[in-house]
């Protein structure tokens, strides 16, 4: 898995207004997986991508990966209030 390029200066007023950029990944079907936040108590606001199939069972191919890159003040807070 290749990691996207990010700035490392210091954190400012202007990190709260630019979302994540977040890479796409592609399930073994070869569709987009898209990328979903759990809402289960062991795993709450936790970001991840799976089969877009998914919970059928016979078109679900498996694929689940989750997302633990570090995401900016702004995602947070957006977060924070959606759950």
């Amino acid at each position: 898995m290749s990691s996207q390029d990010r700035s490392t200066g210091s954190s400012s007023q202007s990190d709260l207004s630019k979302p994540t950029k977040v890479q796409f990944r592609r399930c073994y079907c070869d569709l987009s997986a898209p990328f979903s936040i759990s809402c289960s108590d062991k795993n709450l606001r936790r970001m991840y991508f799976g089969c877009k199939y998914w919970p059928d069972s016979k078109k679900d191919c498996g694929f689940f990966e989750w997302y633990d890159d570090d995401v900016s003040e702004w995602y947070k807070e957006v977060l924070n209030q959606l759950v």
